[in-house]
């Protein structure tokens, strides 16, 4: 057998060890039927020894808004110390990276936690358009902001920078669609896969404890 071909042999071969291990330490959900597994993984964003929970989003996504009880659900019930989340907001061309840009500007002005799930609200529930820059500044000011800093914060480089990166990142992930979650820079969860957000949770308990393990295991 050549050089390539026991190279490409060993490749096969790894690829298939790493799928293997993943199904196993997710217990009886398999890659490929009940979630994507990222080969070769990604690097994390978050310090060692955490794991990276990755939520996929749009805040247009009336989805993502039905899904915001089941997640808050889930992490009430699951140890969040070693568990670092980030909001990945998803830039769609309809909104030209508006509602991406809207949760930067909550995260500037240091509330985008504290408003992530108001801006749902506001929008599903509550049946107000946010879907421009100016109603969302006024939104923002009804809410008790100073109007021109919600604007320069809007408005600013930094945000800017940040709605670029959010129009890249994604893709990495093979993730085109919100909601969706990811774990660890290996494994991506969604309700298309699962079948149900009950199930798509289930799914995610096992993939943390997968991390958590491999994490262990590396230290």
């Amino acid at each position: 057998m050549g050089f390539l071909r026991r190279f490409a042999f060993a490749v096969f071969a790894a690829a298939l060890t790493v799928a293997g291990a993943a199904a196993q330490e997710a217990g009886d959900f398999q890659p490929g039927r009940d979630y994507l597994l990222i080969d070769p993984p990604l690097p994390v964003r978050v310090p060692a020894g955490k794991v990276e929970l990755i939520e996929f989003f749009n805040f247009s996504c009336p989805h993502c808004f039905r899904l915001q009880r089941d997640f808050n659900k889930w992490k009430s019930g699951e140890d969040m110390s070693d568990i670092a989340l980030i909001r990945q907001p998803m830039v769609f061309p309809r909104f030209r990276g508006h509602f991406a840009r809207a949760y930067y500007t909550l995260e500037s002005l240091g509330v985008g936690e504290k408003f992530y799930g108001k801006v749902f609200g506001a929008i599903h529930r509550d049946r107000k358009l946010l879907n421009s820059k100016g109603r969302f500044i006024d939104w923002l000011e009804e809410e008790g902001f100073d109007a021109a800093k919600a604007e320069a914060a809007y408005d600013s480089f930094s945000v800017g920078v940040k709605v670029s990166r959010a129009e890249e990142f994604p893709a990495a992930y093979g993730v085109n669609s919100t909601p969706q979650l990811a774990v660890g820079g290996k494994y991506v969860v969604n309700a298309a896969l699962s079948g149900t957000r009950e199930r798509m949770f289930e799914i995610l308990t096992a993939l943390v404890a997968a991390e958590r393990k491999a994490l262990a295991g590396s230290q």
